[in-house]
C-alpha cells in the first residue's frame, strides 16, 4: 500500500522520512509497519483511514532531502504541527518558523495586510492554536526581516 500511496504523489526518493498513520480504535495513532499486512494492522479499526505523513524530521533536511518533493512534504507537515500545537521546540525557534512559514507563502511583509482578517492580525491566518499579542509581534519582528 505505500509503495501504491509513494506512486499516486508522483515518487518520493527519501522514503524512509515518510509513513502511513491511523488512529487506532483507542484513538491512538499508529504507523502502518510495512513489514505486516495492512489488512491484520486495520483490521479492527473503524473509520479506515490512513494519512500521509513525515515519520521523522530529518536534522538537516537541507542536506538530507534532497528531491524538491521530499521538502516539500516536509514543509507541509511542520506547518500542520506547528498550528496544532504538536511541533515541540524553542519559542524563539517556533517564532522564527513561523515568519519562514509567511515568507513562503505569502512573500514578503509588503504583502501581509492583502492576506490579513478584518482584523489584521496574524491570529486570523491561524499559524498558532492560540496566538497572543506578544507571539505576534515577535513574528512580524523576525518576518520583516526576511526577504
Amino acid at each position: 500500500l505505500f509503495d501504491k500511496v509513494i506512486e499516486c504523489i508522483g515518487g518520493v526518493l527519501e522514503r524512509d522520512y515518510f509513513g502511513l498513520r491511523y488512529l487506532d480504535k483507542n484513538k491512538q495513532r499508529q504507523w502502518i509497519d510495512l513489514s505486516k499486512t495492512v489488512y491484520k494492522q486495520l483490521k479492527h479499526v473503524i473509520p479506515r483511514s490512513l494519512n500521509f505523513r513525515v515519520k521523522h524530521y530529518p536534522a538537516r533536511p537541507l542536506e538530507e532531502l534532497k528531491q524538491e518533493k521530499s521538502r516539500y512534504f516536509l514543509y507541509l507537515q511542520l506547518r500542520r504541527d506547528l498550528h496544532s500545537g504538536r511541533l515541540i521546540g524553542r519559542t524563539n525557534d517556533m517564532h522564527v518558523l513561523a515568519a519562514h512559514i509567511l515568507q513562503a507563502e505569502i512573500g514578503d511583509i509588503d504583502k501581509l495586510e492583502d492576506y490579513l482578517g478584518k482584523n489584521g492580525s496574524l491570529a486570523d491566518l491561524k499559524m498558532f492554536e492560540n496566538m497572543t499579542p506578544r507571539v505576534e509581534a515577535k513574528i512580524r519582528d523576525i518576518y520583516k526581516t526576511l526577504r
